[in-house]
């Protein structure tokens, strides 16, 4: 399919870009998460080079696999060169993705965890 091909391509693309970019991010916090308990989430971002990445929209969207509309979406605030933080809170147990993405400028980084959420309250 030339559809296919295209979409393939474009991922391919985006992909290189990001690696380019030399940007390591990490999540902290989502294995902790349990339905209907307030859960502080971290994103702790670096540059190439381990400087940390000031200045940063930061976006955390957390979604059920398949669905277009998030559950919650939290813009998280840099708290610390390089660290952005929010809170959220699920009230459905199961398998969701956290969908994170970073912009600062025209550079743009995203990435995707997934994670379960416990029946515990």
């Amino acid at each position: 399919d030339e559809e296919a091909a295209k979409a393939i391509n474009q991922f391919m693309k985006a992909a290189e870009k990001q690696r380019k970019l030399g940007w390591e991010i990490t999540i902290a916090g989502l294995d902790e998460i349990a339905r209907g308990r307030p859960l502080a989430v971290s994103v702790i971002a670096h540059e190439a080079g381990k400087q940390p990445l000031r200045g940063a929209t930061v976006k955390l969207a957390i979604v059920r696999p398949g669905l277009a509309q998030p559950e919650q979406l939290a813009d998280l605030l840099e708290t610390a060169p390089g660290v952005y933080r929010g809170e959220l809170t699920l009230n459905l147990p199961g398998m969701w993705v956290a969908a994170v993405q970073l912009q600062r400028g025209d550079e743009r980084f995203e990435m995707q965890q997934q994670l379960e959420v416990s029946t515990a309250p």
